[in-house]
């Protein structure tokens, strides 16, 4: 008797056949989230136009994995900073 919720693997014990897929590595592992207080500790410097759109889009790739690892208050954070850097045009 299975436990009510309980769903048998794909693949169960044939784990190692090509049909079935390698369980793939958590995503926390592969992806580096910037740290919320990073710059803070520095004086803010005057970017070039080029530098502060490198930077909108760094941290919207950021913003993005902040989001698929459900860090959403990091991912506001980041959103947030991105505003300030187009709001300095």
């Amino acid at each position: 008797m299975r436990p009510i919720g309980a769903v048998p693997s794909r693949c169960g014990i044939m784990r190692n056949t090509a049909s079935c897929p390698k369980p793939s590595s958590d995503v926390r592992d592969i992806i580096e989230i910037s740290p919320k207080n990073k710059g803070l500790d520095k004086p803010a410097k005057r970017l070039s136009r080029a530098e502060r759109q490198q930077r909108i889009e760094q941290l919207t790739r950021e913003m993005k994995n902040a989001a698929k690892l459900l860090e959403f208050e990091h991912a506001a954070w980041l959103r947030d900073e991105i505003d300030k850097l187009r709001k300095m045009d």
